[in-house]
């Protein structure tokens, strides 16, 4: 109960602090001023004191206004095109030892896996393919290997509607792979994850 009424003062603090701008920035300019003189010696960078706040973060519930903030701010990251954002996920379904997946849509799709009673198990970035562009061997990894329990094996690439069209070749590629594996194939956008 004492962490609880805790916590809420420290809510009410930081949006009193955060709604001020000549304090979150004087806050701000003191906290550049300390890191550049510790360098990498400062407390948050010492991977003990990562750790122990990843542990301290284990069942932590957000509210429903955080979760949005969030939510909003890992979609523009995946629209500017940055996906090399790290969102953990643990499934019983999966197999293989990815522990994070790239983006929040990934993860939304293993919650629709892990949701569906006729998936067996599926492994995350498993599969790798060749594909040419301009005259250049390349390579991509496909997002999902999906293993349904009728036997039936599927590749499952993750990718904005604007990315599709951008890179053709890796899914012609993608989609040949399948079909000399007797694979299925399919490319999930935003309108079939957030229908």
């Amino acid at each position: 109960m004492a962490d609880a009424k805790r916590r809420e003062r420290m809510s009410a603090l930081a949006l009193e602090i955060n709604n001020r701008p000549a304090i979150r920035e004087k806050r701000s300019q003191s906290n550049r001023d300390r890191w550049k003189a510790l360098g990498d010696q400062h407390p948050t960078m010492r991977l003990e004191v990562q750790k122990r706040a990843a542990q301290s973060r284990i069942g932590l519930k957000r509210s429903v206004e955080t979760r949005t903030r969030q939510s909003l701010a890992r979609t523009a990251y995946l629209m500017a095109g940055d996906m090399k954002a790290k969102v953990p996920f643990a499934s019983a379904k999966q197999r293989g030892a990815g522990k994070f997946l790239r983006s929040s849509w990934e993860l939304r799709f293993v919650e629709m896996l892990d949701g569906d009673p006729e998936v067996e198990w599926f492994q995350y970035e498993a599969v790798r393919v060749p594909y040419d562009k301009g005259g250049v061997r390349r390579y991509t990894v496909v997002d999902f290997l999906v293993k349904y329990r009728n036997g039936i094996l599927g590749l499952v690439e993750i990718k904005p509607a604007y990315a599709v069209t951008r890179s053709p070749e890796k899914i012609q590629a993608i989609g040949s792979f399948a079909g000399e594996k007797g694979w299925a194939y399919g490319v999930l956008t935003e309108s079939e994850l957030f229908a």
